[in-house]
């Protein structure tokens, strides 16, 4: 019989690696400035491991001799499709940070993120897009004074 193992017990470690690797690169940061990013991963970290243990205790169920109805289906990719789409979308918005600059790298994530979602109206995403880049740059960049990432364009 073929061992089942549980998609929790994956998501479980991907969440470890991730926090232990963002944990890593705090060691660059100022001490005062690596206090808060710490503490969250730490917290992620701890989830990572409950989600672990809670996939391997799913996976025994999964393996057990009279664990013949499952209430809960085995994993598919097919299922998580979008969600892994949105996900692309964002490493390519934060690809691109460093490229175009936050203000068009943002301008270009509001549209394919509402295009993907079905907004298929361009008064709404264009409304969109000036409400966002306007708020942004009023509050962060006149008024808080802090400093984007600045690429080709802007």
């Amino acid at each position: 019989m073929k061992r089942i193992i549980h998609h929790d017990v994956y998501i479980g470690i991907f969440m470890l690696l991730i926090s232990l690797f963002l944990y890593s690169m705090t060691g660059d940061m100022p001490e005062g400035s690596a206090f808060f990013p710490k503490i969250i991963l730490t917290i992620f970290a701890f989830f990572g491991v409950l989600v672990f243990i809670q996939g391997v205790r799913k996976s025994k169920v999964y393996n057990s001799e009279n664990a013949k109805k499952m209430e809960e289906e085995i994993f598919s990719f097919l299922k998580i499709k979008t969600p892994m789409a949105a996900l692309l979308i964002v490493l390519v918005y934060v690809a691109l940070l460093k490229i175009l600059g936050f203000f068009s790298a943002t301008s270009l994530f509001i549209i394919a993120f509402m295009y993907f979602y079905q907004v298929r109206s361009i008064k709404k995403i264009i409304l969109t897009l000036i409400g966002v880049n306007v708020f942004v740059y009023l509050l962060f960049v006149l008024q808080l004074n802090v400093a984007f990432p600045k690429g080709l364009l802007f």
